[in-house]
């Protein structure tokens, strides 16, 4: 990430993130922000804060990953490995990689369950022909999340 990134909270869901230079965080008057390059580049991050209690067991966060996946927008999905005891930011968090289609084009991502004060979903989604400092942003915004301070 570049030196002038700046750290967005996103208030519903208790935690924060960087936004590097030249991305931009959009809310979409639903709850929900998006972040994603200024300048195009089809990669994009959202995140959604759940009206949903975070003390999930594990089969029930395994079925709301795949209900949350299936709205994603993404056609012709195919999900990777599930993996549902990891951490981000020192929180819980469940993570389920993916390919497909969005808007007719070939994108590859990641979907996560993060439960901070609220369950967050977070996807990522990427075209396959991005850049590699496009990769090297989005992947500096998910290691970036964590709780509000």
């Amino acid at each position: 990430m570049q030196d002038d990134a700046s750290t967005y909270k996103f208030t519903d869901g208790g935690i924060q993130f960087s936004v590097p230079a030249g991305w931009e965080v959009k809310p979409d008057g639903d709850g929900a922000v998006k972040v994603f390059p200024k300048t195009g580049g089809n990669v994009q991050i959202a995140f959604v804060a759940l009206p949903i209690a975070t003390d999930l067991n594990p089969e029930e966060k395994a079925g709301l990953v795949e209900k949350l996946s299936a709205k994603s927008g993404v056609t012709d999905l195919k999900l990777g490995e599930y993996k549902g005891n990891e951490t981000m930011g020192g929180m819980k968090l469940a993570v389920r990689p993916y390919e497909g289609k969005n808007n007719g084009h070939d994108v590859e991502g990641m979907f996560f369950l993060l439960s901070a004060e609220k369950l967050v979903f977070i996807a990522l989604v990427a075209d396959k022909s991005r850049s590699e400092a496009l990769s090297k942003d989005a992947e500096a915004v998910i290691n970036s999340v964590k709780k509000i301070e």
